[in-house]
């Protein structure tokens, strides 16, 4: 081998080593911004919202009810901000899966509201375009 070649390949092999490690801290980054924002108040506001299309008579109620609706504004406005908090749209999908993940052990029907709801409240805080996989793994695996 000559001494360029050498010399390419090496530096090929750092370059591939310094993304591969710039992604992974950026994924590790990402981990703990979720880890720290208050996720949990996000999925308890989309769990209500799936619960209230369930009742139809809550809902309903609900919508005449100008107190409530301004509520519910507030609730999706702070959810929004939670993922907003985030540092850039990959974090901002990670934590949506996660609140995704968090559904595993339910029933298809819920599984397939939280995705719509989590679609929702993308589109609702004007996240931007949509390149983030809501799909759970497992549900990937039997399509």
């Amino acid at each position: 081998m000559s001494t360029s070649t050498i010399l390419i390949v090496a530096l090929v092999f750092v370059g591939h080593t310094c993304c591969a490690f710039k992604g992974t801290q950026e994924r590790l980054n990402c981990l703990e911004q979720i880890k720290k924002a208050e996720l949990e108040y996000c999925e308890n506001y989309l769990m209500t919202k799936i619960q209230d299309h369930h009742d139809d008579v809550i809902r309903s109620v609900r919508m005449n009810d100008g107190f409530s609706e301004a509520k519910e504004l507030h609730e999706m406005l702070r959810c929004c901000q939670e993922v907003r908090g985030m540092s850039n749209p990959k974090c901002q999908c990670q934590a949506l899966q996660h609140i995704m993940e968090g559904q595993v052990d339910k029933p298809k029907k819920e599984k397939l509201q939280m995705e719509e709801a989590l679609l929702n409240l993308f589109v609702s805080c004007n996240f931007g375009p949509m390149e983030c996989d809501l799909h759970l793994d497992s549900e990937r695996e039997m399509q």
